[in-house]
């Protein structure tokens, strides 16, 4: 018997296990999910539980997991992991996808990243009339050689140059899943760390990452562009990676950017990043 249900915070492993399963293949894997079940399950831990429930649905057969949708949402806007489904049933994922925003009604806006490969979540995008906004390399760090030289100096974010910063990320990237506020907020928790780069005492840039069990995400990285041309890019790049894994206990960073970028991917190669998926940008 088929049931929809939206999972409790005591399930969570259960939920964990049954998506590494399902993400490790590139033919039904979703971008913001991982492929570790440890990695996972600290991050349903971390953006799914509301109480003694969570923000994950899943579709039952028995007890047994075939489908699930989870949403890492705040307000009226969700990045959506999945739908992950076993059936290849276009109305049993359009099934279960009613039944998840009938569970979240205040939800407006989703955002989702599927692999190239996946054909059967982008044939959904299509029925649900989602836009393609994007084709995106998703990197993975292999080696990172220092930067010789040190024009630039860095502090971790405290409340300085707040409104440079707001301009800067607010011009590269003007439609992006975390605006500067947001990513002012999160940088305050543990796991966040938002750096500032300095030259000759002028905020000119910034990096931010997020940490998870066992790898860190750069989710954005800019620098002002009246000072680009000057390998200033390379060395924040270099510089607040060496930060970020100076601890030695992270097997690796990852990072997502646009396929076109002809400007920035260039640099991540250069650094010692390499591509290991190629995922589309989905926006509903």
């Amino acid at each position: 018997m088929t049931t929809y249900v939206r999972l409790a915070a005591s399930q969570l492993e259960m939920a964990a296990e049954w998506l590494a399963n399902i993400n490790s293949q590139t033919t039904s894997h979703s971008g913001y999910c991982g492929t570790s079940k440890e990695e996972i399950l600290e991050s349903l831990h971390e953006d799914f539980v509301e109480g003694e429930l969570t923000s994950l649905v899943a579709e039952l057969e028995g007890e047994t997991i075939v489908g699930l949708i989870g949403f890492d949402y705040e307000e009226d806007f969700a990045e959506v992991w999945g739908p992950f489904i076993l059936s290849s049933n276009p109305k049993e994922t359009l099934a279960l996808w009613n039944f998840a925003t009938n569970e979240f009604p205040q939800l407006q806006t989703f955002s989702f990243f599927i692999h190239k490969d996946n054909r059967t979540q982008q044939e959904f995008m299509d029925t649900l009339q989602a836009t393609l906004r994007g084709k995106h390399l998703y990197y993975r760090l292999h080696q990172l050689t220092k930067t010789a030289s040190h024009k630039l100096t860095f502090e971790i974010y405290s409340n300085q140059d707040v409104q440079e910063f707001v301009e800067l990320h607010d011009t590269e990237f003007p439609d992006t899943y975390y605006d500067a506020k947001t990513i002012l907020e999160r940088s305050l928790q543990q796991g966040h760390t938002l750096y500032f780069a300095y030259f000759e005492k002028s905020f000119v840039g910034y990096s931010y990452f997020e940490e998870g069990t066992d790898s860190i995400h750069l989710e954005y990285f800019a620098l002002n562009s009246g000072y680009r041309g000057q390998g200033l890019g390379e060395e924040l790049l270099r510089v607040t990676l060496d930060q970020v894994t100076s601890a030695g206990k992270l097997a690796s960073v990852t990072l997502t950017v646009d396929l076109l970028n002809n400007a920035a991917n260039p640099l991540y190669e250069k650094v010692g990043f390499q591509v290991e998926n190629e995922l589309w940008h989905y926006r509903l």
